[in-house]
């Protein structure tokens, strides 16, 4: 009900003005569907997100969730999310800018969890990246950029079941033939490449990389 037309054109109306964050979606579930079904969500309001005014994809699910406590089962359980569905969705969540709430219980938090809500890399993406945008998708790819210090934030998505390899020409991020590229999520260097950022991604997997000048 929050991502409706209405709700876009009240905000075209001045609504941005007065609100620091807003809802655009309903609850968020750690079933992958839902985080699936969430980039189309993700792109409609991208163009209405800046400095003061931020689309909010609700609460992240990881972790040890513990949603209803009235009730027995299923919780508490750890989220229904595989490692590489909750790096999609981190993933999403940081290069859309969406805020950051940890849904899970922080205490339960095994070590894997831990890092994937504290990279800097990744979190840096979240605070200063500008602009951001769905660049392109070609069937279960999809690719997000946002405007970087130095250079591009790429985010590279395979909302698949199998995996695949996605490519990001430089020209598309109007960036010259030869870039240097880092791994946010590794916090690696992957040295400077020519034309064509590529990377390998498992089944809803995804990747995260800042793209800069060679």
């Amino acid at each position: 009900v929050f991502a409706q037309p209405l709700a876009v054109r009240l905000l075209l109306f001045g609504r941005k003005a007065h609100c620091e964050l807003w809802r655009t979606s309903g609850d968020l579930h750690d079933h992958w569907q839902q985080v699936r079904d969430y980039f189309d969500v993700a792109a409609r309001w991208a163009p209405h997100a800046g400095p003061g005014h931020w689309p909010d994809g609700d609460m992240l699910p990881l972790g040890m969730l513990h949603l209803r406590p009235w009730r027995q089962a299923p919780d508490p359980h750890p989220t229904r999310l595989t490692r590489d569905e909750q790096t999609t969705l981190m993933t999403l969540w940081c290069i859309a800018q969406s805020p950051l709430m940890f849904a899970g219980h922080l205490p339960g938090n095994d070590a894997w969890t831990l890092a994937l809500l504290t990279n800097p890399e990744v979190l840096a993406v979240n605070q200063h990246g500008a602009a951001a945008h769905e660049l392109f998708r070609n069937h279960d790819a999809i690719v997000w950029v946002s405007e970087a210090p130095a250079g591009r934030y790429i985010a590279c998505f395979n909302t698949g079941d199998t995996a695949l390899t996605v490519r990001v020409p430089f020209r598309e991020l109007g960036l010259p033939a030869s870039c240097a590229v880092r791994d946010l999520w590794a916090r690696r260097e992957l040295g400077v490449c020519a034309d064509t950022c590529a990377v390998e991604l498992p089944r809803h997997g995804a990747a995260l990389c800042h793209v800069s000048p060679g």
